[in-house]
């Protein structure tokens, strides 16, 4: 497992707003993301998650 896991994590906080996530992960090429509050693992999220509360907020907006 070792040579197959990402070695350089990211995560992102629990408040980021999801564009910011989005960008973050697009960016990064990530399809999941840890999510932390406080430096604490709270979550995962996934790219997938963010894409469908960003189309949510456009909906009722």
């Amino acid at each position: 497992i070792g040579e197959l896991m990402t070695k350089s994590v990211a995560s992102i906080d629990l408040d980021m707003p999801c564009l910011k996530a989005a960008s973050t992960m697009w960016l990064r090429k990530f399809r999941r993301i840890p999510v932390t509050h406080n430096g604490k693992l709270v979550g995962i999220v996934s790219i997938g998650d963010v894409h469908r509360a960003i189309f949510k907020s456009c909906m009722t907006s």
